[in-house]
């Protein structure tokens, strides 16, 4: 009995403390639990493994409802209920009388609910062993669970059902929701995702389980495996069985990292402990092991944000980096990506000292793949570089093997390791050419009044002396007036020429001492002026139609060795043997003694020569050459059975009647109408039977995709352009031929007929009336009979992934009216590269400004910069961002506040934010799309426009007042000086003067005087100036008059001009 009473004590002592204990691990309605200064658990699993309650953040007062291990130091968190909006002290958490799991904050605002999964009241909540944090009702079936709902994390015995996911954390540290999913998807793949952090939208896989339509449930068990669970009942494991432990000795998670990896983890519940692990988490499994080259994404900035690129550290783990130039857009979130740290390159100077101002910097084993906007191939590497330097829109050229891949802005899918190939060349400035200026500071109005200030003073002390320099010019001025005046007074007008060295006469005097000025003094002469040939054949087909020869360019002294047709006022070039390198006049085409026709320019450098072309020995030499009437030039051979060689083999742009275009065969088009060179179009035959348009990686002939195939894959072989006029694709067993030309073509014996690859990339078949007023055509111009793609389908045809597309990169395509070509145009914010050339493309007119915005903060922005909007415009496949669901304000803002969008399209409520450059943009009225561009505020404009103008008035200013300071040193000095050396020449006039000269006679010689007086015989001194007829002696006097102008005295000439004179009265 008594030991039953002492049995009975010992259970009545330990009774509260079971009860504690089963209260700890228990939850019921009413209770609640208050978060204070550090992290608290609210309740235990019997287990005391997990712990649920209020997690403080590291190193802030804020909490977060949470899960976690308990029984290790890290209190590592596995699940989490308020990860967007983190509570402070004082907030508590309380299963209501209602049945509602709340969280509310310090100021008693609901800052989270547990949503019921099932339909029922919970009446109390519990921690499971599991990790599991439940609600259950009365009849104990759980109404919520944490497992259901779950963060980042999966424990064992948790499965994920279809189209359930974890989301990752922004970083480590931060739980908000981050930019990496892990989601079983309905048609059960397991997949890997990047997610916008603005909208939510789902980008591409970095990783797929390739079980799309065979998955069920991911499971993770109990012995610690993942898998996946078909729906056949088999598995495929995710977790390999070599890396497995046992379960019983370790904690098992599964967390979704913040850097995208999706690791297995496991932590010794024992330390020290047999196997020697680490008191620390170890990664067993990483999905995908090599997540920087894993998958690339199209849209999106891939693994790292953009302008950046990921590389594995020692540890394997992702690190995202900057390349050289540019720096974090926020160094304490790296994975936003990086931002330009120099002033761009200028596209107004067309390239023009790039190198001074830039350099490439060589990145190996690097790439950002999906992001190309050219393709150059094939180059070598110093090409490739040239090709990027004196691009102003390429920034970054990757560099593999035979290929340049030229990159748009921002990039994307950055990685770098040794197993990738290729050289990544980055242009930055160089260091005297390095930071950008600032042309947003933040104290504006203390630098402009600053510069007010200056410019105030400046016209102040410039006003000055402008005004002292006009007093001088002035006092000059009336010195100068009184002074001449003096002279005048003092000296009357001397007739004589011998008085003044020089006379003055009227235009009647002259006319009439020169007898009508029948004598000249001398002649003038006119350079040699050389005409330019015209077009001149060298030779003419039988029937005239077509010549062979020199064709002179429009408005240019050179010269394209050609065949054009004769009869026609245009002359239309249909072939051109050096579009790409014209010549000079005097430059020569022969046919040499060796059979080969050689043509070279006019210092004799050959220039061309024909390509090599089948032929048959049997044919002997080349011994003469023809132009055929069908528009045909060839080289025969001695036996005259077949040709050597024939430009219908080797077309340029156009082929003709009779014409035939074998495999491989292709034209390639102008660069413009006026210019022969190779352009970026050609048509192309393929070897597989399709005929097809594209453009091409100029100068490069580098394919980029077609924008017209004829689908006769495996079945044409041929292009035939037949006698009367029509284009068709011969097939090869003989079928129907798939004819191209669209509309009947009248009478060959009425029209000339041409196919010409026109420069603005469409395929057009041409015909022109031999003879006026004809089948009703009258006028005398080329009519389009067809046309590949049709003229109101070019601008809509299928984008090209590399290349600009129809138009030039950042414009837009405008289809024209009837058969007008269609128009490249520039969006507001750009213009034309070439005014002369739409189809170049446009530039940003306000690049730097545009690249400065990453170092304003949003109101800045705001202030400085607008969106515009174009309606009907769209540049597909140049997607650097897709915002879902969006409408055009919320568009237009995100556009605007993010530094690297220059350019956004809206419609369907979807933003889609577009990379530079601008590539296959077109007016599509279809679509009903619009596009927003980023382009400065006229004030801001403006306000840039003042202060560069304030900026130029201050140096003009200076510059000025400096001249006129120059200006009153000079006058100040000379003032004095002109009245000394006036003072003294007056005091030496006031003397004696001993020269002849100083009463205006002249000093002559011995021997002159000698000479003129006949040995000093006794005659009067002028009366040899009267021994000759009185005319003949007045134009002596006046050519006396005339080199006395050139500084040589002869005589008295008043004296002479009297006479003359009088003689002709």
């Amino acid at each position: 009995m008594a030991s039953l009473l002492q049995h009975l004590c010992l259970l009545l002592l330990f009774l509260p403390l079971s009860i504690i204990a089963q209260n700890n691990q228990n939850i019921s309605e009413g209770d609640s639990f208050t978060a204070k200064r550090d992290t608290a658990s609210w309740v235990s699993s019997p287990s005391g493994e997990f712990a649920f309650g209020f997690y403080r953040l590291p190193d802030t007062q804020l909490f977060l409802l949470a899960i976690w291990f308990d029984k290790i130091p890290e209190k590592t968190v596995v699940w989490f209920a308020n990860r967007t909006n983190p509570v402070q002290r004082g907030s508590t958490v309380e299963l209501t009388n209602d049945g509602s799991l709340v969280l509310n904050d310090h100021q008693g605002n609901v800052a989270w609910r547990a949503q019921g999964q099932i339909s029922g009241r919970a009446t109390s909540a519990a921690m499971s062993d599991t990790g599991d944090f439940v609600l259950t009702g009365a009849d104990s079936q759980y109404i919520w669970r944490s497992f259901l709902e779950p963060t980042d994390t999966i424990l064992p015995t948790q499965v994920l059902e279809l189209n359930s996911q974890l989301r990752s954390r922004l970083t480590d540290a931060d739980f908000s929701i981050g930019r990496f999913m892990f989601r079983l998807l309905p048609g059960g793949n397991l997949v890997l995702r990047t997610i916008s952090l603005n909208s939510e939208s789902e980008y591409g896989d970095y990783y797929s389980s390739g079980t799309d339509g065979s998955g069920h449930q991911l499971v993770f068990n109990q012995s610690g495996y993942i898998y996946l669970k078909l729906r056949n009942e088999s598995s495929f494991s995710l977790t390999q069985p070599t890396n497995m432990v046992s379960y019983g000795g370790f904690y098992h998670r599964a967390t979704l990292d913040s850097d995208g990896v999706f690791r297995q983890y496991i932590y010794p519940k024992e330390y020290p402990n047999n196997g020697g692990w680490k008191q620390a988490w170890s990664v067993m499994l990483s999905l995908p092991p090599d997540i920087c080259n894993s998958g690339d994404v199209m849209i999106g900035s891939g693994i790292c944000g953009f302008n950046s690129y990921c590389e594995l550290d020692e540890d394997q783990r992702p690190v995202c980096k900057c390349p050289p130039g540019y720096r974090y857009l926020d160094q304490k979130y790296t994975f936003y990506g990086c931002k330009q740290d120099f002033a761009p390159q200028s596209c107004d100077s067309g390239g023009l000292d790039a190198e001074k101002q830039f350099e490439l910097k060589e990145m190996p084993s690097a790439n950002w793949p999906q992001c190309d906007y050219e393709c150059l191939s094939p180059v070598n590497e110093d090409e490739c570089r040239k090709q990027c330097m004196n691009d102003c829109l390429c920034d970054v050229a990757v560099f593999s093997g035979t290929q340049c891949w030229k990159k748009k802005i921002p990039l994307s899918n950055g990685r770098r390791g040794r197993e990738i190939r290729g050289k990544v060349l980055i242009k930055v400035a160089k260091s005297n050419h390095s930071s950008i200026p600032s042309l947003f500071p933040l104290d504006v109005t203390q630098r402009e009044r600053d510069q007010s200030a200056k410019i105030l003073i400046g016209s102040l002390l410039l006003g000055s002396s402008l005004f002292l320099n006009l007093l001088f010019l002035s006092a000059i001025s009336v010195a100068v007036f009184f002074l001449y005046n003096r002279r005048e007074l003092k000296h009357e007008p001397e007739s004589s020429c011998f008085g003044m060295n020089l006379r003055s006469f009227t235009y009647k005097e002259l006319e009439q001492v020169t007898d009508g000025f029948k004598d000249a003094l001398g002649s003038g002469a006119f350079g040699i002026v050389y005409k330019a040939d015209e077009n001149a054949p060298w030779v003419l087909s039988t029937n005239g139609d077509f010549g062979f020869g020199f064709y002179r360019l429009l408005n240019k002294d050179l010269f394209l060795l050609a065949i054009w047709y004769a009869k026609i006022p245009q002359k239309t070039v249909i072939w051109s043997a050096n579009g790409d390198n014209p010549v000079q006049k005097g430059s020569k085409v022969e046919l040499t003694i060796d059979g080969e026709l050689v043509l070279n320019d006019h210092q004799g450098q050959e220039i061309w020569r024909p390509g090599p072309q089948a032929i048959n020995a049997s044919n002997g030499r080349v011994t003469s050459a023809a132009m055929l009437d069908t528009g045909n030039f060839v080289l025969k051979g001695s036996l005259n059975t077949s040709y050597f060689w024939q430009t219908f083999n080797e077309p340029t742009d156009t082929i003709l009647p009779t014409q035939v275009l074998e495999w491989s065969g292709k034209l390639s088009s102008r660069l413009t109408e006026s210019s022969f060179s190779n352009g970026r179009f050609q048509l192309r035959l393929l070897n597989d039977g399709n005929l097809v348009l594209n453009t091409i990686g100029f100068p490069t002939e580098r394919a980029n995709d077609a924008y017209y195939v004829s689908n006769t894959y495996g079945s044409g072989f041929r292009v035939l352009f037949n006698e009367s006029g029509y284009i068709s694709i011969l097939r090869r067993d003989g079928g129907t031929p798939l004819n191209i030309t669209q509309t009947s073509t009248g009478s060959p014996m009425d029209f000339y007929y041409r196919a010409t690859l026109d420069f603005d990339g469409v395929f057009r078949q041409y015909r022109y009336p031999k003879t006026k007023q004809r089948n009703g055509e009258t006028a005398e111009i080329w009519s389009i009979i067809s046309s590949i793609p049709r003229l109101t389908d070019i601008c809509l045809v299928a984008p090209s992934k590399e290349g600009s597309g129809i138009c030039g990169f950042n414009s837009y395509c405008r289809v024209g009216n009837n058969e007008e070509r269609h128009t490249c145009e520039c969006p507001d914010g750009y213009s034309f590269f070439d005014p002369n050339d739409k189809y170049k493309g446009c530039k940003q007119n306000h690049a730097v400004e545009l690249r400065q915005a990453c170092d304003l903060d949003k109101q800045r922005v705001r202030d400085m910069f607008e969106m515009t909007p174009l309606s009907n415009i769209n540049w597909p496949l140049s997607d650097s961002e897709l915002l879902t669901p969006y409408d055009e304000a919320r568009c237009s803002i995100a556009c605007l506040e993010d530094c690297l969008c220059a350019v956004a399209i809206t419609g369907g409520g979807n933003c889609w934010k577009k990379k530079l450059p601008l590539s296959n943009g077109r007016m599509d009225t279809s679509e009903g799309g619009k596009a927003l561009i980023k382009v400065l505020k006229q004030d801001s404009t403006q306000a840039g426009k003042r202060k560069k103008h304030q900026g130029s008035l201050i140096h003009a200013g200076s510059f000025l007042l400096g001249c006129s300071a120059f200006l009153n040193f000079l006058f100040l000095l000379g003032i004095p000086l002109s009245i000394y050396f006036s003072f003294h020449k007056k005091l030496l006039k006031a003397q004696p003067d001993a020269s002849m000269l100083a009463m205006n006679l002249r000093s002559f010689t011995y021997m002159e005087l000698e000479e003129m007086t006949d040995g000093f015989k006794a005659e009067e001194s002028d009366s040899y100036a009267l021994n000759i007829n009185q005319k003949q002696s007045a134009r002596m006097s006046f050519s006396s008059c005339i080199i006395a102008a050139r500084g040589i005295v002869l005589g008295s000439s008043r004296e002479a001009l009297e006479t003359a004179v009088k003689s002709r009265t």
